[in-house]
Parts: C-alpha cells; structure tokens; sequence
C-alpha cells in the first residue's frame, strides 16, 4: 500500500489550497478527485492546469494570505483583481449600467431614478465597507474552541473584540444593530428608489433559500461584500483571467511543489486503524494510506459516508442530517457563436456582469415560490461573458437563483425547459440579436450539481451561510475547528468556516490545523520512543 504523510480528498479550489500548503510544509502529499479534472464548482482544469469547462464562480478573490503563502504569483496569477462594470435589468424600468470605478457616472446614472439616493449611494457603500471590514480577518482564521478553552482560544477571542473596538462606537453600534436584520428594512431605511435597493438586494440573498425579507441578510450581504465585491468603487471583482486562471495557478503550484494530483480518484470509504484514521480506500478497490486525512467534500458526505456513522454519536449524525443546504441555484452555459453588434465591442461584454433581478418585492415574491417548492414564472440572475475555444467564439455563464432542488409537483426535465426560455427571452429583450448568436445551451439544476459535486442538497456552499452556520458554529456547535470525532481525519471544504468561494480560506484553516495536529502527534511519538 502506497504511503503518504497526508491525503485530500476532493480537488476543489479549497482542496488544492490545502494539498499546496501541506506539501509545502514538507509533508508528502496525495490529492484525490472524483472526476476528470480539478476546481470543482469553481472552474474545471486538467492536470496541467488547461480549462476543461466553463467557470461556474462569477466573482470572488482568492484571500490575499493564500495568495502569498502559495506564492502564486509564481505561476503567472495576478494579486489585483479585475473589477467588473455592473448592468442591471429590472422589470420595472429601463436597464442601466454602473462603471467600475466611476463614482460620476454612477452618481449621474442614479440621480435619473433619485437625486437623493444619488448622494447617498456613495456613503452607504462605505458604511458597507467599514462593516464588512470588521468581518473579513476572521475569513481567514480559525474559529476558537468554546469548550476546554485553551490559551490560543483565549487570544482568538480577544481578537475578535479588537476588532469589533477599531469600528469605533458608532459603527460599531450600527454593526451590532444590523447584523441580524433583513436587507429588506435596511435597504428601505437608506434608499426610497428601488432601483438603488436593487444594486443590493440580489447579492444579499444569492445563493441561498432567503428572501429579501429573511432574518440577518445583512449579514449575508457583508459577507458577499467582503469576499467578491471591491469596496471602494462598489464593483465586483474577480482574478485576472476568471476562475480558470486560479485554478490553473492552484494545480500547477502544487504539482511544482512536488504533491501528486489524482483524477478520476474516487474515494469510496476512509479506513481507521485504532480509531484514527489511517488510509482510504478508492472505488477501484486500492488503498492508500496516510496519518492525515482531510477531506474538502461536502460535510454529510465525508462523515456520514466515506468516515460511516458507525464512528460518531447519534447527536452528531442527527445534527449532519438535519444542517440546512437546499440548493436553489440552476446553473446553464451558453455557447455563442458571436455577439450582438448593436452592443459595442466584445470586450465591454467580457468586463461586465449582467444582473437581471426585481426590487425587493419582487425578490421576496421569488422566493415564496422556491421556499413552497415551485420555479418562479421569471427567476433572477447573474450572467458573465467569456471568450470560447475558437476564435470569436463566446460563452455566457448564468446563475439563476430561487431555483428549489425539489419541485413539488412539476420535475426539472419540465421545469429546465421553462426556466430556459425565461432567460432566452428576457436576453433577447434586453440585446436584440442576441438568441440568434445561441449555438448551444447546457444547463444544471440544483440537482445535477448534487449529483455531479457529491453535494447533499445542492448548495453551492454546501450548508447555507446564516447567523447560526458560521464562524465556530460551522458546520456544527463543537466542529468550528476543521477536526472531527475521529482523530487524523479533518474537514477542509466549502461546508467549514468561512463557506466556499474562490477565497481558499476554509482549506487554508484547515491545513495549518492539521500541521498543528501533525506535530504535536510527532512530538508524542517521539517522546514515547525516548
């Protein structure tokens, strides 16, 4: 049996960053993947690093520690993001478009709706900045450990205090007002147009089963705006090339530091010796073995499965079971054969994200629907552009949201078509031409991404990002710290604090936890052997 010092299990963007920084500790590392290439939901490349399919991440940012750690740069990644102008589409008015960076025009365009709101579109982004400000160093820390505090925890603990005390008292007490109210009452509080409540509330419910209107979207709208949105100009951002230059980035720099990456690797089941974890065993019947083994799969799906619920209390099954992950996102790429001529050049389409999204009624209305498990007559999304395989060839990249994995009466071989024609139409509405340049549409319900990703529910996070499924409550009360109740086996993915992303925070967390563990267990052998 082959040995290792370490194995990850899955090769997402979190699990490529935690097979970098554990091979560049000097341990012997092994990543396993599933399918036939790497990134994950993020974007998928080979094992050189070369696209395979198109990125499924509109924006985002790897953390910038993860960024120097890796040393990535070295693989051609850029730190400075690419920031992306903003179109929005609404029902009820005529689309418009926001520059990135442009704070004039933005103003200009926003006075057309509200003079008022105009002026304070760009005092409400930097309250947004301060607040979320507070939020980001802890995405990229590991959460302390309430029970058995030990020094560390303590220091972890006062941290979090100093930086809540930088806010100063008045934002401060505005943080701690609003952290747990919906955007919906906040976004009306500020603004009295809905097209400057628009710019906010999609993100602050994108990606999860909440509406405008439920509890502590703020806090979902902080996170959104500390982990993919420039702060200062108020535009998305996203790396240098997309998701697939990251990801590329990501695999070359492991394989440079010597980790071997493994595709069509599945790993049927994590075997122990003595109750830790010792080796696994792949659906082909080989086994490999290693003291560490961390897995950056869905939660349920590395406890529950691959570990087995023979090895964990029923309290903790139960509370596997029972964390909230319905996926509500359709995904569908469509293969352009060319772009509309009316709407300029290509490369305005290509630094553009395309938001076609209600106010907060109609939002909320959405969501009524995915949460009785129905598809909305009209769902919202996002859409990016980028370039094909051939030359003046194109794909567009939609997230559609409030899109409920299970229908309640209808399925999604009906229901894909509906929601097809609904995107269609409303981008042929909005650029004339635009069906026709359609070659090819592929399209993944929530429920193919479950399949397809070994993701229990369908949410692209694999739990939802919420109030009481974050930080040391993440995945769940007693598990904030990467470990799980068998020794030598750690969690690494998108189902850890601080949720998935392109930020690589959850696999960064995990693997300097794993180093601590891998450590102190060499020190205790090697005191034992004295």
């Amino acid at each position: 049996m082959a040995q290792y010092d370490a194995i990850i299990i899955g090769g997402g963007i979190n699990g490529l960053v935690t097979t970098g920084l554990l091979q560049k500790a000097g341990l012997s590392t092994l990543l396993l993947e599933a399918g036939g290439g790497f990134g994950g939901l993020a974007a998928q490349v080979d094992a050189e690093g070369q696209p395979q399919a198109p990125s499924l991440a509109q924006s985002g940012m790897i953390s910038p520690s993860v960024f120097r750690s890796l040393n990535l740069s070295s693989q051609g990644l850029s730190v400075q993001p690419e920031r992306l102008d903003q179109e929005f589409h609404h029902p009820g008015y005529d689309s418009f478009r926001l520059f990135a960076g442009d704070a004039d025009q933005q103003q200009a365009v926003m006075s057309r709706f509200s003079p008022r709101d105009a002026d304070r579109l760009p005092v409400f982004r930097a309250r947004l900045t301060r607040l979320a400000s507070a939020l980001k160093p802890f995405l990229e820390r590991t959460p302390p450990r309430l029970a058995e505090m030990v020094l560390a925890d303590r220091l972890e603990l006062l941290r979090l205090g100093v930086s809540l005390k930088r806010l100063g008292r008045a934002d401060l007490r505005d943080f701690l007002r609003i952290i747990a109210m919906n955007e919906a009452d906040l976004l009306e509080e500020v603004f009295e147009s809905e097209a400057a409540q628009s710019l906010f509330a999609f993100d602050g419910v994108l990606g999860n089963l909440f509406g405008p209107r439920s509890p502590n979207t703020v806090f979902t709208l902080l996170y959104r705006w500390a982990t993919a949105f420039d702060g200062a100009s108020g535009s998305p951002v996203r790396p240098l090339g997309g998701a697939h230059a990251l990801v590329g980035a990501l695999v070359r720099q492991a394989r440079s530091l010597g980790a071997v990456l493994r595709s069509e690797a599945e790993v049927e089941r994590v075997l122990l010796v003595d109750d830790r974890a010792a080796a696994v065993r792949l659906t082909s019947g080989e086994e490999v073995g290693a003291p560490l083994i961390l897995s950056s799969l869905h939660p349920g799906r590395s406890c529950l499965d691959l570990l087995g619920v023979e090895h964990m209390d029923a309290d903790w099954v139960r509370n596997l079971q029972h964390a909230r992950g319905r996926g509500v996102n359709a995904a569908l790429t469509l293969s352009l054969a060319g772009l509309p001529e009316t709407e300029g050049s290509a490369a305005g389409w290509l630094r553009r994200r395309f938001v076609f999204a209600g106010g907060i009624r109609a939002l909320e209305a959405a969501h009524d629907s995915a949460k009785y498990g129905e598809l909305p007559d009209d769902p919202p999304f996002e859409a990016s552009v980028s370039t094909g395989e051939k030359p003046g060839t194109f794909r567009m990249q939609v997230t559609a949201q409030y899109c409920p994995e299970n229908l309640k009466v209808s399925s999604w071989q009906q229901e894909g078509e509906k929601l097809q024609r609904s995107i269609l139409r409303r981008l042929e509405e909005a650029y004339p031409g635009f069906n026709a340049c359609v070659e090819g549409v592929r399209m993944q319900t929530p429920s193919d991404l479950a399949a397809s990703y070994g993701l229990p529910g369908g949410h692209w996070h694999h739990l939802e990002l919420g109030l009481d499924q974050i930080y040391l409550l993440r995945p769940l009360p007693g598990w904030g710290q990467y470990s799980t109740p068998v020794e030598g086996f750690f969690l690494c993915g998108a189902g850890c604090h601080p949720g998935g992303g392109l930020q690589g925070a959850a696999g960064a967390n995990a693997a300097h936890r794993a180093l601590l563990h891998h450590k102190a267990r060499n020190k205790t052998l090697r005191a034992k052997g004295g």
